[in-house]
């Protein structure tokens, strides 16, 4: 089974063509760039080049995982729109998995997974191994809790301008983004690949930075009177 992966949740651009033979997961190619601001113009041109250099065309394709979030509203809805609108063209379905959730595949032990949410603040969730146990939310980096311990792993996509906050909480720091491995590994993992499409609700956790103007005070114009 061929599956294509994307993740515009965070700063970096993640796209790739993955293969699931059972549970064994092999990524074939992968495309990455970094661009807060650039999902729109990257993806595609990412998503073509991962598919060239697999050798796999889209139409041979038997789903799409994509990530949900949290994120920053536009670059997260690039993703989301991107894959629906590509499974919807080719008939494939799409399974949506958490960002933050691919960020700890892999963990060991009490795990804080963070993400810049800009505004200065982060988005993050608590696992215990790579299954999560609290979050997602959203706060300033100086008011997460440290759970009474500093020994937990702290691993961060993009977060890294708040290094300092973020080694107050754990010991180890590490930067890790979602890859199409981590993203598929929690597809197979959660039963959705092989099935129909799920929900693909994005986790914004907040209000978008644009909003719909509001509506201009109707002004009421008359002529002369008297007449």
């Amino acid at each position: 089974m061929k599956v294509l992966a994307i993740d515009t949740s965070s700063a970096r651009i993640v796209s790739g063509i993955v293969e699931v033979t059972g549970t064994d997961i092999t990524t074939l190619a992968e495309s990455s760039t970094t661009g807060a601001t650039m999902h729109a113009e990257v993806l595609a041109p990412s998503i073509a080049q991962a598919s060239h250099v697999a050798g796999v065309p889209l139409a041979e394709l038997d789903g799409i995982v994509v990530g949900l979030g949290p994120g920053p509203f536009t670059g997260l809805r690039v993703g989301i729109v991107t894959a629906a609108s590509i499974g919807d063209a080719l008939g494939l379905p799409v399974w949506g998995v958490g960002s933050l959730d691919a960020v700890a595949v892999g963990a060991s032990g009490l795990t804080l997974v963070v993400s810049d949410a800009r505004r200065k603040e982060v988005y993050f969730a608590w696992y215990d191994g790579d299954r999560r146990i609290d979050g997602p939310d959203v706060r300033r980096p100086e008011d997460l809790d440290t759970r009474g311990s500093r020994a937990v792993r702290v691993v961060h996509a993009g977060a890294s301008k708040y290094l300092e906050e973020l080694q107050r909480l754990g010991s180890v720091v590490t930067e890790r983004y979602p890859t199409p491995d981590s993203l598929v590994h929690l597809a197979v993992r959660d039963g959705l690949v092989g099935g129909p499409s799920n929900t693909l609700e994005p986790i914004y956790l907040r209000r978008p930075d644009a909003a719909e103007p509001k509506p201009k005070p109707r002004l009421d114009v008359t002529g002369p009177t008297g007449r």
